[in-house]
């Protein structure tokens, strides 16, 4: 997910590489993104009680409130995933329309 947001990132905003001789391909936007990706999703998983907020110690919510956590998380991947097919095949209906 974070090299999916590192890339969409990169390619939406461009701008000047990141470490041209190492990785040419990497933009400073490109690790922007990452960055805040990371953030997102540490915040995402830490508000479903899947990992404890900062350092706190683990096992404060009971294993049940985890599973449903988790159930929840899968269930919303899952709807982003659909959510993200369904807006490819519009784009490439739309493609091929304008093409």
């Amino acid at each position: 997910m974070l090299l999916l947001a590192a890339f969409t990132f990169g390619k939406l905003l461009g701008g000047p590489k990141l470490l041209p001789n190492t990785s040419p391909n990497t933009t400073r936007a490109g690790a922007l993104g990452a960055l805040v990706a990371t953030a997102a999703l540490d915040a995402a998983l830490a508000a479903l009680g899947l990992v404890p907020a900062g350092r706190a110690p683990p096992g404060e919510r009971p294993m049940a409130d985890r599973a449903r956590g988790a159930v929840r998380l899968v269930r919303r991947q899952a709807a982003a995933c659909v959510a993200q097919a369904v807006l490819l095949t519009v784009a490439a209906a739309l493609g091929a329309v304008l093409s």
